[in-house]
């Protein structure tokens, strides 16, 4: 009989003990998925930007928002700042390619033939745009960033 009591103590024991580690498992796969799910921001400079661009990476959802600042153009005139997004993006381990119609910006109402490309290093933050049309290059531009944190 003490074997026996002996044996259900013992069980109970592991009992706890699992469900104590099924419990931290849990909690750390929620801590997981809260941190996966939380975006990046990149804070770049551009050449002719009259102020910080901003990309917000969100990986879970495979988007990226880009917040262009106000930017001096060749002509020196003053485009005003912007908003794109969220645009469809392929995450990969190195980089982060968003790939569009240029049209989206707001430029022209209809299919102008320009495709904007970017593509974000993962490993050096930058970003290097592309504008292509008919399969020639037709624009170019360079971002250096940071990773956005919070100061205070």
């Amino acid at each position: 009989m003490e074997k026996d009591i002996d044996a259900i103590a013992e069980k109970a024991r592991w009992a706890i003990v699992a469900q104590r580690a099924l419990l931290g498992v849990a909690i750390l796969m929620a801590a997981s998925q809260a941190t996966l799910a939380a975006p990046t921001t990149l804070v770049c400079r551009r050449s002719g930007s009259l102020g910080l661009d901003v990309f917000t990476l969100n990986e879970v959802q495979r988007t990226v928002t880009i917040a262009f600042a106000a930017a001096q153009n060749n002509d020196g005139s003053v485009s005003p700042a912007r908003s794109s997004g969220p645009l469809s993006a392929t995450f990969t381990d190195d980089s982060i390619t968003i790939s569009h119609d240029h049209r989206y910006y707001g430029y022209s109402s209809t299919d102008t033939g320009i495709i904007d490309t970017y593509v974000i290093n993962r490993l050096t933050a930058t970003v290097e745009m592309t504008n292509v049309y008919n399969k020639g290059v037709v624009g170019h531009a360079e971002w250096a960033c940071h990773v956005g944190k919070k100061q205070f």
